[in-house]
């Protein structure tokens, strides 16, 4: 990573304004999350880097299915499917590769790419291309082809009215992100 900027995400408790020294944000768009972000949040952070997060049970889930419907809802926010943007999967503690590989087939036919996110070692395990590691002290066993494309180094920061996770993203995630208003 060459250029660093700082990313907060929340899944429930989101900040009423942009944060100072921010340059991106992520949310959730769907899946089995405990609130899926409305377009009015997401427009609240027009003039930040965006990336959607997706979250599913992995043992009960269908991969294609989650795959459509989180490229669905990527799609109906704005986000383009022209393989310039990604799609985050929430794995947290998770590890099942050939469910995260289903996923990630079926998002990258319709248009989107993969980003990992979870805790290191978890990541590590699904061999994902591009990942953002929850703890960024843990040093996970990255195989050939597969990188840390972010660090979350903070949890549960209150901030503007809202409680987030701090992480920070290089040039390689920043690039795959949206950038305007979200729509709905």
């Amino acid at each position: 990573m060459t250029g660093l900027v700082r990313m907060f995400d929340a899944s429930a408790s989101i900040p009423t304004t942009v944060p100072p020294g921010f340059g991106a944000v992520a949310g959730y768009i769907g899946g089995d999350t405990p609130h899926v972000w409305t377009p009015k949040e997401w427009q609240r952070f027009s003039s930040l880097r965006q990336f959607p997060i997706w979250v599913d049970d992995q043992e009960t889930a269908d991969p294609i299915v989650s795959g459509t419907k989180a490229a669905a809802a990527a799609k109906k926010l704005g986000w383009r499917d022209d393989h310039s943007r990604a799609i985050v999967l929430d794995i947290e503690q998770t590890v099942k590769p050939v469910w995260v590989s289903k996923f990630s087939q079926r998002i990258n036919t319709l248009g989107y790419l993969l980003i990992v996110y979870g805790a290191g070692d978890f990541v590590a395990k699904v061999k994902a291309a591009r990942n953002w590691v929850a703890n960024g002290s843990v040093n996970p066993g990255f195989v050939t082809g597969q990188y840390a494309v972010a660090y979350q180094v903070y949890f549960d920061q209150k901030l503007n009215g809202g409680v987030v996770d701090i992480s920070i993203i290089g040039d390689d995630m920043l690039k795959l992100g949206g950038v305007g208003a979200r729509k709905g």
